[in-house]
């Protein structure tokens, strides 16, 4: 059976909430839903609709397939893939639908409406179209996950099954045995047939139309062409209840979503008139810079304050401690003669507790990123402030340690905010949110250890050579200047790797901006030869420490720098399954761990020489 192509029209609309990017679309379901009582009424009026249901209801195709050669077939015959329907007992359609569309390793299906696929539904959707905040982000999202899941149940119970469709997406996997694990949805869209007048009267001839909504696709699978895939689904649907116009409504400044719709065949038929659009245009700018601003402002004032507590309380400590008369003598006789204790007491109440409280309020623990390149910063000086050990060290030494800190705390800091753009708080480490979905609801108190807990042992091991060079009085030898060399030539080392890279990634997205190839891995410069040079100026930094206390005859604290490199191996194989996870970069990225070395820089070797080695 042959099936007509059906039209598309785009309705262009501005974006007319204030910083909230899913405003509009919360606004339509809304509108939805008060279309619905009319709907509720007069869906089974005779005429146009029930006669081509009744066609419609008579087709049957074969079950989908997710062999590459059927969906290629489909995409060549247009045809339907799957689907059966049959009339119910009150002669009004019940629509059953196994698959809609199989195309690019995804299928299209009907959502069933049981307790886990409506909770997945409504999880990928409220993802797609929630607004951060700076405070109770989860807290909030929760909230808005409640009302989609509540609009969600409203349709479903609400709307006859061939008015409203919700469509899901889900991988073309062959498993169908009973023992088997469904497959996890990907992409959700709404599909509902409306009747607005603002809307018919740009389509000639038809007295309803099919209305495409909350489109969302979860975030691990973005630009995999599964909107692609959806809005296929929806033309398919339209066919079957016998619509020819398909709607949607799209900002205007939404580029990315307008280029999709386009690319499917879309077309804008109306919009804002230009003075509208241009004075929308200038507040939504403004709002847009004020709510960043603010929030960039708001992060930085949170970042210089939150270490105040140990400020303040190391000054009192340092003017009161000789005086046995002051009511926190005996406290500050512990902190006199305990400094490395005294160390990891305000590393575990100003950090490990402060932090982790402000990044439960804000939703993310963004702040130990830029305070990791802080720490050892703070850390020299209260060494070297400290009344014990004040008298007990070498004083070029340590102003020489000094130095360095400062120095790679600089071209640390200077990575990190222009990796960033320069904002506070734009974004947790991606570590970071990866396990916030892997421990769900636990996550608020598996942060505390996976985060503020290891970075305690990681930063107080690493730093261990900072306090040795602050107890130990001995005199400068050739090894400090060994020290200092290992110290500069990791510092330099991952500057210009971490400057390559920068500049690998910034022109890719130019690339990507202008629709050219972006180029899939960085083998120019130090990365020719090591797939993580900074990784490994990174590392000899730390080492050149240990260099610095060896020498005084505590090589002892290379357990700190030792466990620090273990962690940062791991963190190399956590990156790299990450690179090869990137279908559009996986097989050049295997070829170049082939030929290139993971840490230490070393000339290239040939695929096949490794292959035969293994």
């Amino acid at each position: 059976m042959a099936y007509l192509q059906a039209s598309h029209i785009i309705v262009i609309q501005r974006r007319l909430f204030t910083g909230s990017k899913h405003g509009f679309r919360i606004a339509t379901e809304r509108f939805n839903d008060k279309q619905q009582n009319r709907r509720e009424r007069n869906w089974k009026i005779p005429g146009r609709y029930n006669s081509k249901q009744s066609r419609v209801a008579s087709a049957t195709a074969q079950r989908c397939r997710s062999t590459t050669k059927s969906s290629t077939t489909h995409r060549d015959s247009g045809a339907i893939d799957d689907f059966e329907m049959s009339r119910g007992s009150s002669g009004d359609v019940d629509g059953e639908i196994r698959c809609l569309v199989s195309a690019h390793g995804w299928k299209v299906r009907r959502m069933v409406e049981e307790d886990r696929e409506i909770r997945k539904v409504s999880q990928i959707q409220a993802e797609a179209f929630h607004v951060k905040t700076s405070l109770f982000n989860d807290l909030f999202f929760q909230f808005f996950q409640a009302e989609v899941l509540s609009g969600l149940l409203y349709r479903l119970r609400n709307s006859p099954p061939d008015r409203y469709a919700c469509l899901v997406a889900e991988a073309a996997t062959g498993d169908s045995s009973p023992d088997s694990r469904p497959p996890e949805l990907v992409g959700v869209v709404d599909v509902t047939v409306l009747r607005e007048k603002g809307v018919l009267e740009h389509l000639q001839g038809a007295e309803e139309y099919l209305y495409v909504s909350g489109i969302a696709v979860s975030h691990n699978y973005r630009r995999r062409k599964i909107a692609t895939v959806l809005l296929k689904a929806c033309e398919r649907i339209s066919i079957l209840w016998g619509y020819k116009y398909l709607v949607l409504r799209a900002y205007e400044d939404d580029l990315g979503a307008r280029a999709l719709y386009m690319n499917a065949g879309f077309q804008v038929v109306s919009g804002d008139p230009f003075w509208v659009a241009w004075c929308y245009s200038q507040l939504w700018a403004r709002r847009r810079w004020k709510n960043e601003m603010g929030k960039n402002l708001e992060n930085a004032v949170i970042a210089f304050l939150a270490p105040l507590p140990s400020i303040l309380f190391y000054v009192s400590f340092i003017s009161h401690y000789n005086n046995p008369h002051h009511s926190l003598y005996p406290l500050y006789s512990w902190c006199y003669h305990h400094p490395l204790l005294l160390a990891n007491a305000f590393f575990f109440f100003n950090v490990n507790l402060l932090f982790w409280l402000i990044g439960l309020v804000q939703s993310s623990h963004w702040m130990i990123d830029p305070y990791w390149t802080a720490i050892p910063v703070l850390l020299v000086h209260y060494y070297a402030a400290h009344p014990l050990l004040s008298s007990s060290y070498n004083i070029w030494r340590s102003r020489v340690a000094m130095i360095l800190t400062w120095v790679w705390s600089i071209r640390l800091s200077h990575n990190y905010f222009r990796r960033e753009h320069w904002q506070w708080g734009a974004r947790e480490d991606w570590r970071f949110t990866d396990m916030r979905h892997q421990y769900g609801n636990n996550w608020w108190w598996v942060s505390f250890f996976a985060i503020y807990v290891s970075q305690e042992v990681f930063l107080i091991g690493v730093t261990l050579p900072l306090y040795i060079i602050h107890s130990v009085d001995r005199p400068w030898s050739m090894w400090d200047f060994a020290a200092i060399f290992v110290c500069l030539s990791g510092i330099i080392i991952a500057y210009y790797a971490d400057t390559q890279l920068h500049e690998f990634v910034t022109k890719n997205c130019e690339l990507k901006e202008r629709g050219m190839p972006t180029v899939p891995t960085l083998e120019k410069g130090l990365w020719r030869y090591s797939r993580h040079p900074n990784y490994f100026g990174e590392q000899l930094w730390w080492w050149g420490l240990v260099i610095f206390s060896w020498s005084l005859g505590h090589g002892w604290t290379f357990v700190g720098a030792l466990i620090n490199s273990m962690c940062l191996a791991y963190v190399t194989f956590l990156v790299e399954d990450r690179m090869l996870k990137q279908s559009h970069r996986a097989e050049a990225y295997r070829q170049y761990q082939k030929t290139t070395s993971a840490w230490i820089p070393w000339f290239k070797s040939s695929p096949g020489a490794k292959d035969k080695s293994h």
